[in-house]
């Protein structure tokens, strides 16, 4: 009768027993091990430290290129027209497109999402998109993440400028953060969105109207730019929501509001890792998140 010894799983760090394994055991006669903690997954310390409640979607690149969705619900990816795996910062996926460029063949290097159960089913569904990123290039519009035909981005802008929110076209409803970003520098970039519908006042329209609200991180910090009012507060649009609902349409390194195979806005430069909450988080889980990944990319 061969015999699979648990207390020889090691972890990167050449570590050994029943704690690196992620599972407790119990005695009695029948001699089962009972799972616990992590299961299904390929995780190191500073993934077990981040904030699991809701995590739809984990995607890191120090796996050596595997694309595989950490959470187990196989929201794998794929590299595709020649993206390719780097040893930078313990591994990031490296895009090389002439940032902001289209393309009627789709034919730019981006990753591609394979079920996409991680995807928010309404543009009402509160939802967390997290990801850490550094563009090479200053060219344009740059995607790094986006989802839905109501086109959910996180992006870099023709004035380098760090946008979050939802653009329908012409990125009438992102909102900037503010923040120039510099090439070949990381950056730690959060948006959140609760679910909750407010009512505010809009000056332009001299009316009461309904609004939703977004929260921007990046590198740890809060950014809005409205100081708590709702995004673009003269329009009854807010972030951009148009009634659709969101579809398959899941991109890291492209816009994904055009119609596949058509991509547009295309990020020249490295992702490290993307997480996608189905709840927003905290500003106090945020922290928590970029506490838990900054030295890889900071090295602080």
């Amino acid at each position: 009768m061969s015999e699979f010894r648990i207390d020889q799983i090691k972890n990167q760090a050449g570590t050994s027993g029943l704690d690196v394994a992620g599972i407790t055991t119990f005695t009695g006669s029948s001699g089962i091990v009972m799972p616990s903690g992590v299961t299904g997954q390929r995780a190191s310390d500073e993934d077990l430290a981040i904030v699991r409640d809701g995590l739809t979607l984990h995607l890191n690149a120090k796996y050596n290129g595997y694309i595989y969705d950490l959470t187990g619900n196989r929201n794998d990816g794929e590299l595709v027209f020649g993206g390719e795996w780097k040893d930078l910062n313990g591994g990031a996926w490296f895009l090389d497109n002439t940032a902001g460029s289209s393309s009627a063949t789709g034919e730019k290097e981006r990753i591609e999402i394979q079920f996409q159960t991680a995807l928010p089913t309404s543009p009402l569904s509160p939802f967390t998109l997290e990801v850490w990123a550094q563009r090479a290039a200053s060219d344009q519009w740059q995607t790094v993440i986006s989802l839905g035909q109501v086109g959910t981005q996180i992006a870099f802008d023709s004035s380098n400028v760090i946008r979050m929110g939802r653009n329908g076209g012409s990125g009438g409803h992102n909102a900037t953060t503010g923040v120039t970003s510099s090439v070949d520098t990381w950056y730690h970039l959060v948006m959140t969105y609760d679910g909750n519908q407010s009512t505010a006042y809009s000056a332009t329209d001299n009316e009461r109207i309904n609004k939703f609200y977004i929260n921007q991180y990046v590198d740890n910090v809060n950014y809005n730019p409205y100081g708590g009012d709702p995004l673009n507060p003269g329009s009854d649009n807010d972030m951009g929501y148009n009634g659709t609902d969101n579809d398959s349409r899941f991109a890291l390194g492209t816009h994904a509001i055009n119609a596949y195979p058509n991509v547009a806005e295309v990020l020249d430069g490295y992702i490290g890792e993307v997480r996608i909450y189905d709840r927003a988080l905290t500003k106090e889980e945020v922290s928590i998140n970029y506490n838990a990944t900054k030295f890889r990319y900071l090295g602080v």
